[in-house]
């Protein structure tokens, strides 16, 4: 019974979390970030529990979910522990399943600098989609590897070529909030390139989506 209670604890929070990912880029990110805030406790105990028990697919699913949260609240160093241990744990789980937790730590190796693992990551995630056709996922972890370039000017007319295929990928499927990451990171990539002709173009478009959507961010 006791067991029985952890799991429907483990699959309701996972639930929130997984209703909280996509507000978290949207006019409502603000109301969502402070209600995972509030729930940091359970969302770990979830997250233990996922791995003492061995349940792969739930773990992967939750810290896939937690990405954006954990990187836009300045918890991207735990986050990144997070998903490293039930990536770690759950090797033997089908790639579909584990590329949602590659593809977030990827993205939160910015917050700790770790630029060369982060690439690893997302490109262990883009070969995954790729290979499932999933346009939308590809398309992040495009753009996410873009972000990595940033810091290293010499790399970042590679970074802008891998930007612009995602940002294509995100316009193909209508996705509003990726079209804002991609933007954003196209112009700060143009920018260290100076190409300010590319970037002026990029924030302007970003920002224009952006206030039509209500993202403060």
């Amino acid at each position: 019974e006791a067991g029985d209670l952890r799991r429907r604890h483990a699959e309701y929070f996972l639930t929130l979390a997984e209703r909280a990912a996509p507000e978290l880029r949207g006019a409502r990110q603000q109301h969502w970030s402070v209600r995972l805030r509030a729930e940091q406790d359970n969302l770990r105990t979830a997250l233990a529990w996922s791995l003492g028990e061995g349940e792969a697919e739930l773990g992967l699913r939750l810290v896939g979910a937690l990405r954006d949260f954990w990187f836009f609240d300045g918890r991207g160093a735990e986050g990144l522990r997070w998903t490293e241990r039930i990536l770690e744990s759950a090797q033997d789980a089908p790639p579909a399943a584990r590329a949602g937790a590659l593809n977030a730590a990827g993205l939160l190796c910015i917050d700790t600098g770790d630029y060369k693992k982060g690439k690893t990551y997302n490109g262990e995630a883009l070969a995954i989609y790729r290979e499932f056709g999933d346009e939308v996922g590809s398309a992040w972890a495009l753009v996410f590897l873009s972000v990595h370039a940033m810091p290293f000017p010499a790399e970042c007319k590679e970074g802008i070529v891998l930007c612009q295929e995602g940002l294509l990928l995100f316009r193909e499927s209508g996705h509003k909030p990726g079209i804002m990451q991609a933007l954003t990171a196209l112009g700060e990539l143009g920018r260290v390139d100076g190409d300010y002709d590319l970037a002026q173009k990029a924030y302007e478009e970003c920002l224009a989506l952006s206030r039509e959507a209500g993202d403060k961010l």
